[in-house]
């Protein structure tokens, strides 16, 4: 069974999960879609039982008599027992265990795994495991190792854990474009990711400076968080009137969903999703944090 990663930017969440539902229940395979907060997965409820009739999807919220019997359980703790699917939202956290139980179905089906790192750093610090207990310990095949968003100018790595798998893998990079005749400027930005843990250091930056902002915002009249923090994305609700504000004093984040406008009453809440990285500072939290009062 691959895993597939989905960065929704246009379409609804509910639209997008319905999608995907439909499919993996087309399979055959029993779900379990994970979310963090109990109040967004009881939204999902209603949105899919109010869902066309044609299209219902069978389904139902975790903590009922029947939750072993559910082609669809909706969750907010791990419940893969008898699951073919683990389908997490809102940055839910998938643990070694979890992959394991994956990759074990995948065996079955003779497929080979792959795991999208882009955020592999963050991750791995909030777990508190290490590289090898996630990936090929797991049964991961292939890792995409993120190094762009956690510092680096513009690098990413692929590790193949099988090298019977990785001959022909030069070939392909070549052909799709990816071998520059200066990649040397790639290997040394890598070589200094590695060094000394640096990588793991920025990483665990980036998750302190998103703790530090969830718990500011906690604190605010006015404004909640709308998903638990578990790395370095912060979902939160607060009013227009301070989002205008923040982004007055230079803030960049984005709306979510991006369909809500800046423009409006001040005192209606917004959602929005904001992203701390490598570099960010406790001032510049306060700072956003000062404007946000």
């Amino acid at each position: 069974m691959p895993a597939l990663f989905y960065h929704v930017t246009q379409s609804p969440v509910e639209g997008v999960v319905e999608t995907l539902l439909t499919r993996a229940l087309a399979q055959g395979w029993r779900v379990e879609l994970r979310g963090v907060a109990p109040e967004r997965m009881d939204w999902l409820d209603q949105k899919l039982w109010l869902g066309p009739e044609e299209d219902f999807l069978p389904h139902g919220l975790a903590g009922g008599p029947h939750d072993a019997l559910q082609p669809v359980l909706l969750t907010t703790s791990p419940r893969p027992e008898g699951r073919q699917a683990v389908m997490t939202l809102d940055g839910a956290e998938v643990t070694p265990a979890e992959v394991a139980a994956l990759t074990a179905v995948a065996r079955e089906y003779k497929l080979p795994v792959h795991m999208d790192g882009a955020r592999f750093a963050n991750a791995l610090v909030s777990l508190g495991c290490t590289p090898a207990e996630v990936t090929w310990k797991a049964g991961v095949d292939v890792l995409s190792f993120g190094g762009t968003k956690n510092g680096c100018m513009g690098v990413e790595a692929v590790v193949i854990f099988d090298p019977a798998r990785a001959w022909e893998f030069e070939l392909r990079r070549k052909r799709g474009g990816h071998l520059f005749s200066k990649h040397r400027f790639l290997a040394a930005q890598m070589a200094a990711y590695l060094e000394g843990d640096l990588w793991l250091r920025l990483a665990r930056q980036a998750n302190a400076m998103a703790t530090r902002l969830s718990q500011g915002i906690a604190a605010v009249p006015g404004a909640s968080l709308t998903h638990p923090t578990q790395a370095n994305e912060v979902f939160a609700a607060f009013p227009r009137a301070a989002h205008r504000a923040v982004h007055a004093a230079g803030a960049s984040y984005y709306l979510w969903p991006f369909d809500q406008s800046l423009d409006g009453p001040g005192e209606v809440p917004l959602a929005a999703r904001m992203v701390t990285t490598w570099d960010t500072t406790e001032a510049e939290i306060d700072a956003f944090l000062a404007h946000l009062r």
